[in-house]
């Protein structure tokens, strides 16, 4: 009988979300896995979702309002501008439609898992190049490893789960060692969250090199995750090829009335940020304080090296409440990532940390 599926969509693991609080039974009151933004979405996109609600028997709008507002946003044409369930469809999207055999992509080792499974869905074969031990990424080992062959590399910047970021200066050097043809994909979901001066402006590359893709989310500062939109900036061509693999009504009426509104409201997204980054250093200030070694964050989450087996890590601190995520599916054992939370969350999150630690000993490992 032949296989139900390819041998690598057999042997892929399905991506396994940050556990969801279970609220209604009081179990988990901080909910610090997933890099959800705390402080919720604007009242403004909380608005406009209610008055469509009623419309929901009807398919939603061709999105054109949203890309025209997207386009003028970053001074491009609407026809550089697609719209996707969350970015991750666009990734997927983009996996499937750019790479073919004999081609291959080009990522880092320790990156957003969405792209190694979407490669692995597709069948498309991918050199993988170990992060630096800061844990950024190895710009020089990308160039090197990047060969005739290289069709798609896919940059999370600032990247998770490491919350490190690349600047304008190694993007473009990144860019200028890679094929005429290849394709970079700079994925800035967590871009508003920056404060670095010299962090990679993918737009500005995009502008001088058509073989680029910008993907963006409303998922993390605008706090629009439960909707599920996101976008890509890119060249026409690559715009249209991504288009043509989207599937019809890919964005719910309820999603792009959300994001529009969310625009709208600049004022009310500085000032999140501004929340979500001073809850950025107070975890850090919190984490090391208590001895831990973190990775200086350009997101709204930090990786923690806690010295101790993350998964044990992990289960004390739910049976306290407390949900954040271990990274021993990245090939960090003694790493969790645990993302910005409110003040009552990170007081909790302190208490809990602080008896974890008591509870456990140190282990003997090498400073990362």
């Amino acid at each position: 009988m032949r296989p139900l599926v390819p041998d690598g969509l057999e042997a892929l693991v399905a991506y396994e979300p940050g556990a969801k609080p279970n609220l209604a039974a009081g179990e988990i009151h901080s909910a610090l896995a997933s890099n959800e933004n705390p402080f919720g979405p604007s009242p403004s996109a909380v608005l406009a979702m209610s008055k469509v609600l009623e419309e929901q028997h009807r398919y939603p709008p061709d999105g054109l309002e949203l890309r025209e507002r997207l386009a003028a946003l970053n001074g491009l044409g609407v026809e550089h501008v697609v719209l996707g369930n969350g970015s991750t469809e666009l990734i997927n999207l983009a996996v499937r439609t750019f790479v073919k055999s004999p081609e291959r992509a080009l990522r880092s080792e320790t990156t957003f898992v969405m792209y190694k499974l979407a490669m692995a869905a597709a069948g498309v074969p991918c050199d993988v190049v170990p992060n630096r031990r800061d844990h950024s990424d190895d710009i020089e080992g990308l160039c090197a490893a990047a060969s005739c062959q290289t069709k798609l590399v896919l940059l999370s910047n600032p990247n998770n789960p490491t919350g490190t970021y690349v600047s304008q200066a190694e993007l473009e050097r990144l860019a200028n060692a890679l094929p005429k043809d290849a394709i970079i994909l700079h994925d800035e979901a967590y871009r508003e969250f920056v404060t670095a001066d010299d962090y990679a402006d993918g737009v500005r590359l995009l502008k001088s090199r058509p073989r680029v893709m910008v993907m963006r989310t409303f998922s993390k500062a605008h706090g629009l995750a439960g909707v599920r939109i996101g976008y890509a900036l890119a060249d026409p061509a690559i715009a249209q090829g991504l288009r043509r693999a989207c599937p019809p009504f890919n964005i719910n009426s309820i999603a792009m009335v959300a994001a529009l509104a969310a625009l709208e409201d600049s004022a009310w997204l500085a000032a999140n940020i501004r929340r979500c980054n001073a809850a950025r250093q107070e975890l850090l200030r919190l984490c090391r304080a208590l001895g831990l070694r973190c990775t200086d964050s350009q997101t709204n989450f930090v990786l923690v090296d806690l010295a101790r087996p993350a998964d044990d890590a992990c289960n004390f601190l739910a049976k306290n409440g407390i949900l954040v995520r271990s990274m021993s599916p990245f090939g960090l054992p003694h790493h969790v990532r645990i993302s910005v939370g409110t003040a009552s969350n990170l007081a909790s999150l302190e208490r809990a940390l602080t008896s974890c630690l008591a509870s456990t000993p140190p282990l003997d490992v090498p400073e990362a």
